[in-house]
């Protein structure tokens, strides 16, 4: 079990890295489409905020 671990804590230790990469290898059109998930997500957590406000 051990070596389970490890590998998780090595996959863990290299994801920001990875996701960087991910990001950085985006052209134009797939930075739009991140751009529009990461709105309609905010949009749509404030939309929650506001219904337990009241």
């Amino acid at each position: 079990m051990g070596s389970f671990f490890e590998d998780l804590w090595n996959r863990a230790a290299e994801a920001p890295a990875q996701t960087w990469d991910w990001f950085n290898s985006l052209n134009r059109e797939e930075w739009l489409v991140v751009l529009v998930v990461v709105c309609a997500t905010g949009f749509v957590s404030l939309l929650g905020c506001q219904s337990r406000r009241m």
